[in-house]
């Protein structure tokens, strides 16, 4: 046996052993620990502009567009669809720029959001909802609901009471 193999024999053997990739690699689990990121494969994904990263420089401030993962429109009236991993709902910790569009959007008074919470198996297990509600003095302001636990047949439930209510409201279309 050579010398070479017999290195690689004790690697196999003592698999922990440190090295410049595993310290790495630790160091960034223990700042996304230390950052309260529970998931750190969806940080990295995130950061990586996959839908229009080619759009970089278009717009000012490094902002490129969102995707939307869903819409619905009934009588000029819409429901706009999000879905995040399951931790990013329960701690309404979504990105800033995402963030502000869809409080914005909400504003306009013709906008519900539905934010869906997903588990890695892509199976949704929470949901909140964003909506403009008139205040007694006449302002309006919007209402984030509280996230609810709740699986597809909830949140398809919640969707079908939204659309019996799109469908009684004046048509602006």
């Amino acid at each position: 046996m050579n010398e070479e193999q017999l290195n690689l024999d004790e690697w196999v053997k003592c698999p922990t052993r440190p090295n410049r990739e595993f310290s790495s690699a630790q160091k960034f689990l223990d700042a996304c620990s230390d950052s309260n990121i529970r998931n750190p494969m969806f940080y990295i994904q995130s950061l990586h502009p996959r839908l229009f990263g080619w759009m970089k420089g278009a717009f000012p401030r490094g902002i490129l567009p969102t995707d939307i993962d869903g819409e619905v429109e009934i009588g000029g009236r819409f429901l706009r669809i999000e879905s995040k991993h399951e931790d990013s709902i329960r701690s309404e910790n979504i990105p800033m720029g995402q963030h502000c569009a869809l409080y914005r959007l909400t504003e306009t008074g013709f906008f519900h959001v539905l934010l869906i919470g997903i588990e890695e198996s892509s199976e949704p297990t929470c949901y909140q909802i964003w909506r403009l509600k008139k205040g007694a003095d006449g302002a309006s302001e919007v209402q984030k609901s509280p996230v609810k636990e709740g699986g597809r047949a909830e949140i398809r439930d919640w969707c079908s009471k939204w659309s019996v209510w799109a469908d009684k409201q004046e048509n602006f279309t």
